[in-house]
């Protein structure tokens, strides 16, 4: 028998049978069918949206040991958002906290250091995902001795590099980071949870080549 026929056979004998027969005929024929499209056509329409909507990543900011004190969107990243970015619709920076990893002065009492951070900013470090880190000096150094840091003759010419001479952070002999200890924008928008935190040598380093530009202009932000 054609398929075809076989069909307006099986359609005949539900034609007159009760609800709950032609509920059953369904669920037993067509009712995985059904679902199976349903979450196909699901998948593709949040793929679909996700690639209309999602914005490009312009940016990469990891403070280091810092806990959000609650205006570091209202008072840092939209800001940047909106006087550098050209089209903040389509184009977004991507600003990190609580992200807690120890240092050479950490103890484990005091902050709650955790496997799950020290892995994902290792993955975001070597992928080369993060274009500035602002973190103690002794975080920074730690990673120029594992040369995860660009030394600054790398991100600026003389003449850019001039206006922080009196700031600069040296390893090795080589410049891999700028002091920032009295910046008022850290101060008032993010809290240390480190050790030593009124003394706090503050600085900011950079680690990727990708965005240098735009992480060259968040430095003078922040300034």
């Amino acid at each position: 028998m054609a398929l075809m026929d076989e069909f307006k056979e099986e359609r005949e004998k539900i034609k007159d049978a009760s609800p709950e027969k032609k509920w059953k005929y369904f669920k037993d024929y067509y009712l995985k069918w059904v679902l199976g499209i349903g979450v196909v056509a699901l998948i593709l329409i949040i793929f679909v949206v996700d690639m209309i909507t999602k914005k490009e990543n312009m940016l990469t900011v990891m403070f280091v040991n810092f806990a959000d004190a609650g205006t570091t969107t209202a008072n840092i990243e939209l800001p940047f958002t909106s006087d550098y970015l050209e089209d903040p619709k389509k184009q977004e920076i991507t600003v990190e906290t609580n992200m807690y990893m120890p240092t050479g002065t950490s103890t484990k009492t005091q902050v709650n250091y955790t496997y799950e951070d020290q892995q994902r900013f290792s993955m975001l470090l070597m992928a080369g995902e993060i274009d500035v880190m602002i973190a103690d000096e002794i975080f920074i150094t730690d990673l120029a001795k594992q040369e995860y840091v660009l030394t600054l003759d790398r991100v600026f010419n003389e003449s850019e590099l001039e206006k922080y001479k009196d700031r600069l952070v040296f390893y090795n002999g080589a410049a891999v980071a700028i002091r920032m200890d009295d910046n008022a924008k850290i101060k008032e928008n993010l809290e240390y949870k480190g050790e030593n935190a009124d003394s706090l040598k503050v600085c900011a380093a950079f680690s990727s080549l990708k965005r240098l530009e735009m992480a060259k202009k968040f430095l003078a932000f922040m300034d």
